[in-house]
């Protein structure tokens, strides 16, 4: 069996599996919010909170992530709402000499060698 055959079975069983979880909460009259990663912005337009899965294999749902989020791919099914990163590599000062602009070669130096010791040392023959 494939693994987009297995995937796709223990999907459903886990669907079904909720579904009967949640079976006696609807009979009883509970209200409970399935989709509580999902909600709609301003314009209407669903969107899903950080974390949370945002497209894949069989996914059906938002595919659009909440402000400061986007949708990325995790594994080959899978793609979920991760922060944006706004890294951006730019060269950086000489912290050692801050007047040197940030491409210039260090200076070069010469090593300093400890001062010289003389140890002397006594042979008796016994």
């Amino acid at each position: 069996m494939e693994f987009s055959q297995r995937h796709a079975i223990i999907t459903r069983t886990i669907r079904i599996i909720g579904i009967l979880l949640l079976l006696p909460c609807a009979v009883m009259g509970v209200a409970i919010d399935v989709a509580a990663d999902v909600y709609g912005d301003d314009q209407g337009v669903e969107v899903v909170k950080g974390w949370n899965q945002c497209g894949g294999y069989e996914y059906s749902g938002p595919t659009q992530c909440e402000d400061g989020f986007q949708c990325r791919q995790q594994h080959e099914t899978y793609y979920q709402c991760t922060p944006v990163t706004k890294t951006k590599l730019t060269p950086t000062a000489n912290i050692a000499d801050p007047t040197r602009p940030p491409d210039a070669s260090p200076e070069p130096t010469t090593p300093s060698l400890p001062p010289r010791t003389t140890i002397r040392v006594d042979v008796k023959d016994t």
